[in-house]
């Protein structure tokens, strides 16, 4: 699925995630999740932006995981990034791996544990590394719980942009970033 606009939801305590998995080019914008639940992304080209996470305490459903996927492009695109014309057919077990995403200005306040796993892996095929994400201008904030904005799951994060990304609170720490 393509194109389309998860923007101004409430999302409360859902043992659950916004899910990219197949397509590219979704906009996630503008949403609040309180408690567990958050944002779980695969594919090309979509932006997570302006995004609200307080008090997720649960290590399953993180904030926010940039994932690891068993292809390198979905077969629904060309090679510029536009669609294909051709359906999936039978590839829906596969993962197209995190890449030219945008994850910016979202907050992330007391959220017990890791914030953003970058690279998280599903299955043991899930062996591409997320590439080419901007991952600029999000902000922590951690005065009740230990919490730590960024986690690299035994992934490297070469090819990625880290920048401006703030943290404030006695309990807040960088992580891997």
């Amino acid at each position: 699925s393509c194109g389309n606009m998860l923007e101004n939801n409430i999302h409360e305590k859902c043992e659950s995630n916004f899910t990219i998995r197949h397509g590219g080019f979704n906009t996630i914008r503008n949403n609040m999740f309180i408690g567990s639940g958050g944002i779980r992304v695969f594919g090309d080209g979509n932006a997570i932006t302006g995004n609200y996470h307080q008090n997720n305490d649960n290590s399953d459903f993180p904030p926010l995981a940039l994932c690891k996927g068993s292809i390198e492009t979905d077969p629904c695109f060309s090679s510029d990034g536009k669609l294909s014309g051709k359906k999936h057919d039978n590839t829906y077990d596969e993962y197209v791996v995190a890449k030219n995403n945008l994850i910016e200005g979202n907050t992330y306040e007391n959220c017990e544990g890791t914030c953003v796993v970058w690279g998280k892996k599903n299955k043991p095929e899930h062996t591409r590394i997320p590439k080419w994400n901007k991952f600029r201008k999000n902000t922590l904030i951690a005065d009740d719980n230990d919490s730590r904005l960024l986690k690299f799951d035994e992934t490297e994060v070469s090819d990625n942009e880290f920048e401006d990304n703030q943290l404030y609170g006695e309990k807040a720490k960088s992580g891997d970033i």
